[in-house]
């Protein structure tokens, strides 16, 4: 399968995503966002001075990776001079969604060495985007997710490639450090770039099993050196921040009252049930009017034969782990998402026990659903495009099976995740189109003292999230048009 036929495959599918799902007038806006569309100037000067946090209330040590998002806002300006403004977050999102489709099948075509001439890898990426611990992840659109989306399979990629060669390229070595910074956003939210970092551990684990050597471990520490050295502009920050200000995190009136509700509402889905159905919370998250954000899914999923076809689809990832030709390297991540996720399963369940022993840990970890399920999603999809070639190899004299087999498989994945491609991708609660006057008002404080501080009366609530009557439901989105501190 030529890598100009996947890329192809990917553009025509991340188009009809696009066409099926755009909404038109609106902004994909809304939950967790980082909307710095609005003023795109703004978002990279802010991201540059990212340590203290002029802008938010009275200035505060930035708690989130700020500067960590540096070359995600530097795009969003580009797009935005190419694009209508309404137009550049919905666009990015799609964008990385095409990455992502990308990174997987190459993941599946460069270690899956029988499947390279059928169409294995295509299947391996369409599964990446089409599966249900995609949709809600991705459903309510938050940039880090869609940057760890879109550039996990390419980190992974690169990582085992240069750890299963003799020796080191220089080039390699670069690409290596290209891609680890362009995924530097992934890291506003901290312990996504953690739960990056615990994978390369786990597969670095399963290739040093078979290779111990001193070569090995002179690659392996060049390897991780490139990827601390891209990463130290954030860490650095970090490390001040959680010496000196960590207790604020643990200490704040919304995160003390809803931590533990966190915890167990991601034990509520640590079943092995779930882990197959890639099903976590977001499945039951509710609009400000109680409506069930994914309904639609949920009802679409409970009919027949929908019901069955997750299992199926597992089913054949587990085959495909079987005939896996690096089973150790991808048996010790495996493990190590089981551990995150299967939170209600004995006996990964002690070890959640045992985190929420330490106030650090609880909170580092309260929500692993949203930290693990991309990793899960993507290693399913390459056990599952090894699992559909050892299928087809199998039945090999079977006449037109190896074409018929795969057009079967993708009928089902496409019949399965339908309402992806009838405005549900991206949940239609994010989709909204945002009155004049607000940018009459980004308008109105550009011509202001930029040393003046805006205050927000009546502040009627501390947990930072706003519902307004014309349709935005969200963490709040004006102080991404407004330069001046709002309070």
């Amino acid at each position: 399968m030529t890598r100009y036929f996947i890329f192809l495959t990917g553009l025509l599918l991340t188009a009809v995503i696009f066409i099926t799902n755009y909404k038109p007038d609106t902004y994909l806006i809304g939950w967790d966002n980082l909307q710095t569309d609005l003023n795109p100037i703004l978002g990279i000067k802010r991201a540059f001075f990212g340590v203290w946090q002029e802008y938010q209330s009275f200035g505060l040590l930035g708690g989130l990776s700020h500067s960590a998002d540096l070359i995600r806002a530097i795009f969003i300006l580009i797009l935005s001079f190419i694009l209508p403004n309404h137009l550049v977050r919905f666009l990015f999102h799609n964008l990385m969604i095409l990455v992502g489709f990308m990174g997987t099948a190459r993941f599946c075509q460069d270690f899956n060495t029988s499947g390279k001439k059928n169409f294995t890898p295509i299947l391996g990426g369409i599964f990446y985007i089409l599966n249900y611990g995609t949709i809600q992840i991705l459903g309510l659109p938050w940039e880090a997710f869609s940057i760890f989306f879109a550039f996990l399979p390419w980190q992974i990629w690169i990582f085992l490639k240069i750890l299963n060669q003799s020796s080191v390229s220089r080039k390699d070595l670069l690409l290596l450090f290209i891609i680890n910074l362009l995924a530097t956003p992934q890291a506003y939210i901290q312990t996504l770039f953690l739960s990056y970092f615990l994978i390369l551990i786990a597969l670095w684990f399963g290739v040093f099993l078979k290779n111990f050597n001193t070569v090995f471990l002179k690659k392996s520490l060049e390897i991780f050196v490139v990827i601390i050295s891209v990463n130290l502009f954030w860490i650095l920050p970090q490390i001040y921040f959680l010496e000196t200000s960590s207790y604020i995190v643990r200490e704040a009136k919304a995160n003390v009252l809803s931590t533990d509700d966190l915890i167990y509402i991601n034990k509520d889905k640590g079943d092995l049930l779930s882990f197959i159905k890639l099903e976590g919370f977001y499945n039951e998250l509710r609009e400000s009017n109680q409506k069930l954000i994914f309904d639609v899914w949920r009802k679409h999923l409970q009919t027949f034969p929908m019901i069955i076809s997750p299992f199926l689809l597992f089913g054949i990832s587990i085959l495909g782990f079987l005939f896996i030709k690096f089973r150790l390297t991808f048996f010790s991540v495996w493990l190590l998402i089981a551990f995150a996720l299967l939170s209600a399963t004995p006996p990964f369940s002690l070890f959640h026990e045992l985190l929420k022993q330490n106030n650090f840990l609880s909170q580092v970890f309260r929500s692993p659903f949203t930290k693990f399920i991309i990793p899960h999603a993507f290693f399913l999809s390459f056990f599952f495009s090894v699992g559909i070639d050892k299928i087809i190899e199998f039945f090999s004299k079977v006449k037109r099976f190896r074409l018929y087999f795969p057009l079967l498989i993708l009928s089902l994945i496409f019949i399965t995740y339908f309402p992806a491609f009838s405005q549900n991708f991206f949940s239609p609660l994010t989709k909204v189109k945002i009155p004049g006057e607000y940018f009459s008002l980004f308008e109105y404080f550009k011509h202001q003292d930029k040393n003046k501080r805006i205050a927000l009366l009546p502040d009627y609530t501390y947990w930072g999230w706003f519902a307004h009557n014309w349709g935005y439901n969200g963490s709040g989105f004006l102080w991404y048009g407004i330069e001046q501190p709002i309070v």
